[in-house]
């Protein structure tokens, strides 16, 4: 179930175009600067994103020299970054740091993480390898979802492994969770 839901919706983002993505990124990333959870961090683990992804490039370079950024590796650990120039694309295409200096989670303000698809109730649909879950799984801060909104569904399959997110934010608005 989780693997087709995954491939359609891995398809629909595949679908928009390039000015959809810049668009709806931008409205996505507005309502993430809007919040004062975001505003008062200082230590923020990001996603670099890829192509069809809500894309927050712009916002890591935009804000490497007012915040601490750090970006997670595929070694589950994360790294501070001072500038773009420190990444690299991994053997997935996920751009990562070049240099490994490992931080401790601990420090981190807020997670934002990406997704394939999100529900209502915060459940997150990654990319099938449990990365994330396995990053996130002991951590109490605030776990942020970016999506579009055609990516939050009512309802999608949760196992017990997987994290749920704090807060879902897409063009349209943000949820909350309130638990």
């Amino acid at each position: 179930m989780k693997s087709s839901l995954r491939q359609s919706y891995i398809l629909k983002r595949k679908n928009l175009t390039e000015i959809e993505i810049s668009d709806k990124s931008l409205k996505v990333i507005q309502n993430l600067l809007s919040l004062e959870i975001f505003q008062n961090s200082k230590n923020i683990c990001i996603y670099a994103s890829s192509k069809f992804e809500v894309q927050t490039i712009n916002l890591i370079e935009k804000y490497y020299q007012e915040k601490n950024i750090f970006l997670p590796h595929d070694n589950l650990f994360i790294s501070r970054i001072y500038n773009l120039n420190e990444l690299k694309m991994n053997k997935l295409g996920i751009l990562q740091p070049l240099e490994i200096n490992k931080s401790s989670l601990d420090n981190i303000d807020i997670f934002i993480v990406p997704g394939i698809a999100f529900d209502k109730t915060f459940n997150r649909l990654g990319y099938g390898k449990g990365y994330f879950d396995k990053l996130l799984k002991n951590i109490k801060k605030p776990k942020i979802g970016l999506a579009f909104n055609f990516q939050l569904l009512d309802k999608i399959p949760f196992e017990n492994h997987d994290v749920k997110m704090d807060y879902i934010i897409t063009e349209e608005g943000v949820l909350k969770n309130d638990y």
